[in-house]
């Protein structure tokens, strides 16, 4: 109890304030529900503060008084309670706080000797000094008790006095003699010497474990495991009778030595664990558990761990652990600078460093919040701004799990070098140490994939409001949670995109046309080139987020034969649109000659196009008729017909004008080009982007061959010939030979 004193203490003025926010409660008159919930907070708490008091007495009434307060506020009778909370806050947890100062103060049941050597250590915390003090007073009243010699100490003392041949315990059977031996021999070899030594000093978190955890603190779990492991094994059950292989107590026979009826045995598999992760010198193999005079490996891997650096070594090794499958996007960039995040028309994900981690109660974390450094990524590349900003989308670790991950990789590291120092030679353990290294190396891999998984789960999306007339807004994040127990996180990633329409892969052509008429279409200038658009809804945070120009193309396609959407030409002359269409099914090729026309110009401009035809179709047919009119023909005496007919009172002979033949469409196109063996990769393009996608359409039986001469005077080599060949074959050439 001495240990906890000025926690103890603290905690008892913690709840002083909180049942003066109480009294202030009742003094607003809140409702008796209200009141309830705190008192029996208040309780809780209390009763928690209580059991750790050296004597019950020191709280007074304060116990009394909450229960009646308690049972009137059920009642839901306020004004009966208010005495009891003034109670409490001006007698009872004053009153116990200075009972608990008085205690620590006299210690009136410790003999002179501890008081004056071992409290005031205690005390100030140098628990190093004070048990090796008190280790000193117990070797010299043993010492004085039994007579013996003052050079003799340690297990040397112990089994002086409790061996066979003593006689010092004749009244007890062997059996308890040996385990009073064994008590005595632990004690000295196990904590004496952890401490006394030097080899360590206690943290604060290792004394206080069943206080930091309150499901453990409740059944004081540690405390009855660490003893019940002590009694079981101290020192090492290997010294009694050489069975080393069975040395240790089973998880089992060990739960059956803490465990009271009707408690949780999870709550002590759990502390279980965690004083493995503390207790350097408890060791445990195969479901067994003991503690030994020697360290365990832990305690080597825990010095190994403070040899690895943030930048040097954990994020390169949590980089590696970070493979996302490109999917959709054009590239995964993890932890990359600004400079190495390409600036073209791919979506890419970005996956932020853990020194730039998320957190969303504060928007992120100084000084380095993963929103700053996602902002400098989305603004910049290296000392260049950054144009195609609706291209980037981020990924984040939540700023809660950054230091676990860190610690977990460390370990992972830490047990990696332990593993293979022994597997050199550098490191000498035996058998069970060595398996029992290499299982925790694997161990601590495996809860590195889930942690790493759990830690990267934010997702971070850029996103700017803009009004025609109003401007547009700063910018602002979204954030969404991915599942960290998905299987394929592209394709969870990808999902949450799309739910929540921060990126678009089917696009109706209604929604392009709202756009278009939002932000391109204006009254001197109805059409806008469709190239445009995508590239703008690239650079923009305002605009929808596509996929890739074919969710365009698509949109395109769907919108064609509605008249209703936009229309589409190949370029403008003057007033006139070049190759335009409207209301009719078609797959428009996106280039930087395709305009998007508005619809009420495109309609206009069909009716223009309309009405030349029928102007076209009428004079055709007037003059096809009127060549019809006057006498029959005659002949003119060279076997041609004539005709005659007045005009304005004169006789007119002339041939009849036969309206001309309309020209044959052509159906068949051939082409030929010769390309610089140099550079045939990007002619070839050029040709299939210019030429091909112009005549691939509907109904069209496109064939294109590709025809190879190579000569070479000296003759080609044999292993070239044999390359050469392979490769025809494996991509299904009909021939290809080489002649000479």
């Amino acid at each position: 109890m001495l240990i906890y004193f000025h926690e103890t203490v603290s905690e008892l003025k913690r709840l002083n304030e909180y049942a003066q926010r109480l009294q202030q409660k009742f003094e607003q008159g809140r409702e008796a529900e209200d009141l309830l919930l705190d008192a029996e907070s208040l309780d809780e708490r209390l009763r928690d503060v209580i059991e750790r008091l050296p004597d019950p007495e020191f709280s007074g009434n304060a116990r009394r008084h909450l229960w009646w307060m308690t049972k009137e506020l059920k009642k839901g009778n306020v004004s009966a309670c208010k005495n009891d909370i003034h109670d409490l806050v001006i007698n009872d947890i004053p009153g116990t706080i200075a009972a608990l100062e008085k205690w620590a103060k006299e210690l009136s049941f410790l003999d002179e000797a501890l008081r004056v050597s071992v409290v005031r250590l205690i005390r100030d915390r140098q628990f190093d000094s004070a048990i090796r003090k008190a280790f000193l007073l117990l070797t010299e009243r043993l010492r004085t008790t039994y007579s013996l010699p003052a050079d003799k100490d340690g297990e040397e003392l112990v089994n002086l006095i409790f061996g066979r041949a003593t006689g010092f315990h004749a009244s007890l059977d062997d059996s308890k003699r040996q385990a009073y031996r064994n008590l005595m021999s632990g004690l000295y070899g196990v904590i004496r010497n952890k401490f006394a030594h030097g080899d360590h000093e206690p943290s604060l978190a290792e004394l206080e474990l069943d206080t930091t955890r309150p499901i453990f603190g409740t059944i004081h779990a540690c405390r009855r495991i660490a003893r019940s492991i002590f009694l079981g094994s101290a020192p090492d059950a290997g010294i009694v009778g050489g069975a080393k292989h069975h040395r240790g107590l089973e998880l089992e026979r060990l739960m059956l030595g803490c465990a009271q009826p009707g408690q949780v045995i999870g709550h002590y598999k759990d502390a279980v664990r965690a004083i493995v992760d503390k207790l350097q010198y408890l060791n445990s193999a195969n479901n067994r558990f003991w503690f030994d005079t020697r360290p365990n490996l832990r305690r080597e891997m825990e010095d190994r761990k403070r040899r690895f650096n943030d930048k040097e070594d954990v994020f390169p090794f949590i980089r590696e652990k970070l493979r996302f499958a490109q999917g959709f996007f054009g590239g995964v960039h993890v932890f990359t600078g600004s400079a190495d995040v390409p600036d073209d028309w791919s979506l890419r994900l970005v996956v932020l460093a853990p020194d730039a981690a998320f957190s969303r109660s504060g928007q992120g974390t100084s000084p380095a919040s993963a929103l700053d450094r996602a902002l400098d990524i989305l603004k910049n590349r290296g000392e260049q701004p950054r144009q195609k900003q609706n291209r980037l989308i981020f990924l984040a670790a939540d700023a809660d799990s950054v230091s676990r991950l860190k610690d977990q990789v460390r370990s992972v590291l830490a047990w990696q070098s332990i593993v293979s120092d022994v597997k050199e030679g550098r490191l000498n353990l035996d058998m069970l140490q060595g398996k029992q290294a290499s299982k925790s190396s694997e161990d601590a891999k495996d809860a590195l994939e889930r942690m790493v998984r759990e830690a990267y789960k934010w997702l971070l999306v850029p996103m700017q409001e803009a009004r025609a007339g109003k401007g547009v807004s700063d910018i602002s994040w979204e954030h969404f949670q991915i599942n960290p127990a998905t299987v394929n996180r592209m394709q969870e990633i990808e999902q949450v995109l799309k739910d929540n329409e921060l990126l678009i892969t089917d696009w109706a052509p209604i929604h392009l046309a709202n756009h278009c008429k939002t932000w391109f279409w204006k009254d001197e200038a109805p059409e806008v080139k469709a190239l445009d658009f995508w590239q703008k809804s690239c650079s923009y945070l305002y605009l929808p987020r596509l996929r890739d120009d074919n969710v365009l193309r698509n949109t395109l396609a769907a919108g064609a034969s509605s008249r209703d959407f936009f229309g589409f030409a190949y370029g403008k002359d003057g007033e006139r649109y070049v190759g335009f269409q409207y209301g009719k099914a078609t797959s428009p090729i996106l280039d930087d000659a395709l305009l998007l026309i508005e619809p009420a110009a495109a309609a206009a401009f069909d009716k223009i196009l309309h009405d030349e035809e029928v102007a076209r179709q009428a004079a055709t047919a007037s003059t096809t008729v009127s060549s019809g009119l006057g006498s029959a023909p005659a002949s003119n005496g060279s076997g041609s017909s004539s005709t005659s007919y007045t005009t304005g009172g004169q006789s007119t002979q002339g041939a009849v004008n036969e309206p001309p033949p309309k020209a044959a469409k052509k159906t068949l196109f051939f082409g030929a080009v010769e390309l610089n063996p140099n550079q045939p990769k990007a002619q070839f393009s050029d040709v299939v982007d210019e030429i091909v996608m112009l005549l691939n359409r509907s109904g069209v039986r496109l064939k294109i061959s590709v025809e190879i001469e190579a000569e070479l005077s000296d003759g080609f080599d044999e292993n070239i010939q044999r390359a050469v060949r392979e490769n025809c074959n494996q991509l299904k050439f009909k021939n290809g030979a080489f002649e000479d």
